[in-house]
């Protein structure tokens, strides 16, 4: 497994993006009840587990149907037969919390503590697979008393992904996360890894960038030194109790709900405006475009993460038409007066 420790998924900012919106959410977290234990009076670390999905859940971008998911103690998941038994490496990955996850009780002799389980809930055609992660511990704590809860719901029919993240408690997040900033969050369609020339190759991949207040979704397509890899790839810190990540197919089209939840968090300001306008946002945009008011474009820019300055100092006094849209081609526009 030492492959899985050195593959970063990471990579110049491309415009490709993965077939999925991205949605930051929150919800009350809650441990599963009546969950079949899969970890049950063992103490574990560097485990695999396939456990049965309980319907047919179709992955984006081909018709591949995963009815059985492997579990990794590395914080990841894949259908059984994408496992590479030659690199030793998964091809398609959902990432929900990469590090050396182990149990609590590891290194300290004490009794397990952190099971790991799932439970498939719901009527046929909605049901939905979770699989939880409760109180682990990180293979690098000595001390047995860092901890982290988190879940992945996988959703019959709409073929949504979700990450849903508890209470966390880091004392040294350097420690045990390897000298990473945080864990490695993200959902890759196709990784082909080089071990020979410490390379990773990534057809696509969404990585979650930033901190549980400005996370959005990044999306590289390129290859990766492992000797020398960027180093803005890890989350910075941890997601907040009741965190969720989701990722619903694009084909689907975001619900009412998600398209307000995107542009709730966004900020434009001022908007009586003189030599610049900000924006602030927690998800990636597809484009910001100004207009003035005979429609004329005035100014454009594309592929935005989390802030962005528009130099607005050579413009005319006037009103203007600020229109924000992003990769669904959901759309929101504000006045602005110079």
């Amino acid at each position: 497994m030492i492959a899985l420790m050195l593959v970063a998924f990471m990579g110049t900012k491309a415009q490709v993006m993965y077939p999925y919106s991205f949605t930051k959410l929150t919800a009350p977290y809650a441990n599963l009840v009546g969950a079949t234990n899969l970890t049950s009076g063992v103490s574990w670390d560097d485990t695999t587990i396939v456990v049965p999905v309980g319907f047919n859940f179709k992955w984006a971008l081909d018709s591949r149907i995963v009815d059985s998911i492997a579990i990794d103690s590395y914080g990841m998941l894949y259908k059984p037969s994408d496992y590479d038994v030659v690199n030793d490496f998964p091809t398609r990955i959902m990432m929900p919390y990469q590090v050396d996850l182990a149990d609590r009780s590891y290194n300290t002799n004490q009794i397990p503590v952190s099971p790991i389980s799932y439970q498939t809930t719901g009527n046929p055609g909605s049901k939905i697979c979770k699989i939880e992660f409760r109180n682990a511990g990180f293979y690098s704590d000595s001390t047995g008393m860092d901890s982290t809860n988190f879940q992945i719901w996988l959703y019959e029919g709409s073929n949504v992904i979700e990450y849903r993240y508890g209470p966390q408690s880091v004392a040294d997040i350097a420690t045990s996360f390897d000298g990473e900033n945080g864990p490695w969050i993200n959902l890759t369609y196709q990784a082909t890894i080089n071990l020979a020339n410490q390379t990773v190759t990534l057809d696509t991949c969404t990585y979650i960038a930033g901190n549980a207040s400005t996370a959005a979704a990044v999306n590289p397509t390129t290859a990766v030194n492992l000797l020398l890899p960027p180093s803005d790839f890890a989350f910075v810190g941890l997601p907040d109790n009741g965190q969720v990540f989701r990722f619903a197919p694009k084909s689907i089209g975001a619900s009412v709900n998600e398209i307000e939840a995107l542009f709730a968090s966004i900020k434009v300001y001022p908007t009586q405006f003189n030599e610049s306008v900000n924006i602030e946002h927690q998800g990636q945009l597809a484009s910001v475009t100004m207009v003035d008011i005979n429609g004329k474009i005035i100014l454009s820019e594309k592929n935005l993460v989390n802030k962005t300055q528009l130099n607005t100092s050579s413009l005319s006094k006037g009103i203007y038409l600020l229109k924000l849209t992003d990769y669904n081609s959901n759309t929101k526009s504000y006045k602005l007066i110079k």
